[in-house]
């Protein structure tokens, strides 16, 4: 189990501390007795302990005399505002059911209290509440800062860490934990729910043997998943490999999803919706998708998403080769007239395409996309919008996965007004002239002037719609031959400048990224015609 002060997770208010690349983040732990804090408790609202290490089957729940055994939870009726810690370094296998519910001003809270790791729970028996170590049947629950790990295998809509399966619950909380060797690590059938800042991974194979893993499972309306880290849940079926981070599933009414923040690295796909073929009453709209970093196989979205669904703002890598047959990126299983689908980096390879089934239409702008192994002209797959272009994103290090833009990039100040004011890892939005295209706000500004060899020559305007000036500061070079080439390495310009100030005429050029070279050096400018 790892420490949760080492865990790579996102906190929304907290001071993100980034190293080794955008997916190292570290969760900034509370105080060293975890009290969950809320402002307005129930007059009559009670603190409990439970403790492996330092209770007694004859516990009384208080913080002296900690009960020992989650059968005294099972066993209590709790109130709005109560709260139950778990004491840190502690673990217990089995089960317990929360069956009595909080209120909007005071749910009912589990968490954790002390120093060391976080509190342990597995139930490994499948008979007993279907491996769930946690069954969740009530509203306004808070679930935090517990490691639930190797969960009980049980069916493909019964098995997970944390479970709810009631329709009609509302209101829960999922927030802070770890999840290990649970085939679903968090399943809520309820609505108005929340899932964030948690991290999942190693699940521990797949349900059976047309069922893989999945690390969020939520089936009903308003709910919102962010600022989580999934990994590696996909395993070997029938289809060759299934599973996925999250999945949005089983009839019913799916609309007001927020997922937003996450990191999902190796599963086998980002976001799966339950396809119309399968659901005879399912209805979907205002979803969400913004500020997410997926490197995936399979898919990033596959399956129905609505009308009017927004995928704003996330970076996303479609590079890993094919495990299965199904091999794309944002799979449209119904058109999206009303959606807005901008301020993306699409990086792809092995004949990918950004949208397949169905044209995404005018729903689309200001959007990247990049073939990182050349297999196609136009990875798009339809006709650019307004906005849109086809070039290297210009990351810091690719093959490293650093994905922070360099300066230069052309990623930098060409997105449209962002829907968030912080980007992945908690920086301001925007902090250049406009917001940066993909997941990772950097902090340079695509300025009127773009200066080479320290400022003896400047490109502006850079953007440009195709005349660009070329300044030398040079007095005693001022006679030379300026190329551009294009992200192939072709030579598409070749124009000897004499003057301090010369003029180029790009416009015959398609969209995209090119590279100016003055004729000084080797070096050359990255120049966005748009």
């Amino acid at each position: 189990m790892k420490e949760m002060g080492t865990i790579m997770i996102i906190a929304l208010i907290a001071n993100i501390c980034s190293s080794q690349g955008p997916m190292k983040a570290k969760y900034q732990g509370d105080s060293v007795e975890d009290e969950y804090s809320h402002d307005r408790r129930a007059a009559f609202a009670m603190k409990y302990y439970i403790s492996s290490e330092n209770g007694s089957a004859n516990g009384d729940g208080s913080a002296g005399n900690p009960w020992n055994s989650l059968d005294s939870l099972n066993a209590y009726k709790f109130s709005p505002g109560d709260t139950v810690f778990f004491e840190r370094g502690s673990s217990w296998s089995g089960s317990f059911e929360i069956t009595a519910s909080g209120t909007e001003e005071d749910p009912i809270v589990f968490t954790a209290y002390g120093s060391g790791d976080l509190p342990s729970l597995s139930n490994p028996d499948s008979g007993t509440n279907d491996g769930n170590a946690i069954r969740i049947s009530a509203s306004y629950i808070t679930i935090e800062k517990l490691y639930v790990h190797d969960c009980g295998l049980s069916g493909p809509r019964t098995v997970a860490g944390i479970a709810n399966f009631n329709r009609e619950d509302h209101h829960i909380v999922v927030q802070h934990c770890e999840f290990k060797g649970c085939r679903v690590a968090v399943r809520l059938y309820a609505h108005d729910v929340r899932i964030s800042n948690n991290y999942m991974h190693s699940p521990g194979g797949g349900i059976n043997e047309w069922w893989g893993p999945m690390a969020i499972v939520g089936a009903g309306y308003n709910g919102e998943i962010s600022f989580n880290h999934i990994e590696g849940f996909l395993a070997p079926n029938n289809y060759g490999y299934d599973g996925g981070a999250i999945e949005l599933d089983d009839e019913g009414i799916h609309t007001n999803w927020k997922i937003h923040h996450n990191i999902s690295l190796g599963n086998e796909g980002f976001l799966e919706s339950y396809d119309d073929s399968e659901c005879e009453d399912c209805t979907w709209g205002e979803i969400e998708i913004c500020y997410n970093y997926s490197d995936d196989y399979q898919w990033f979205i596959d399956g129905p998403i609505g009308r009017d669904a927004i995928i704003e703002n996330n970076t996303v890598l479609r590079v890993l080769p094919a495990n299965t047959d199904f091999n794309w990126c944002i799979s449209l299983h119904h058109r999206i007239p009303e959606a807005s689908v901008r301020n993306n980096i699409f990086v792809l390879a092995n004949g990918v395409t950004a949208f397949e089934w169905e044209n995404p239409g005018s729903s689309t702008s200001d959007n990247i996309y990049f073939s990182v192994d050349n297999s196609l002209s136009n990875p798009k797959g339809y006709i650019l919008k307004d906005g849109e272009i086809i070039a290297d994103p210009l990351f810091v290090n690719y093959e490293e996965r650093d994905l922070h833009l360099q300066e230069g990039s052309p990623a930098v100040d060409m997105a449209e007004a962002s829907r968030y004011e912080f980007d992945l890892e908690g920086n301001p939005v925007p902090q250049g002239n406009a917001p940066d295209a993909g997941a990772f706000e950097s902090s340079f500004v695509a300025g009127s002037k773009f200066a080479y060899e320290n400022g003896k020559v400047s490109i502006f305007p850079n953007p440009s719609n195709g005349i660009l000036q070329i300044e030398n500061m040079m007095p005693n070079q001022q006679n030379r031959n300026l190329t551009i080439h294009d992200q192939a390495g072709k030579m598409v310009v070749e124009q000897n400048i004499r003057e301090r100030i010369s003029t180029i005429d790009i416009t015959k050029l398609p969209k995209g990224v090119y590279y100016v070279n003055p004729g000084l050096s080797e070096l050359s400018i990255p120049h966005i015609l748009q």
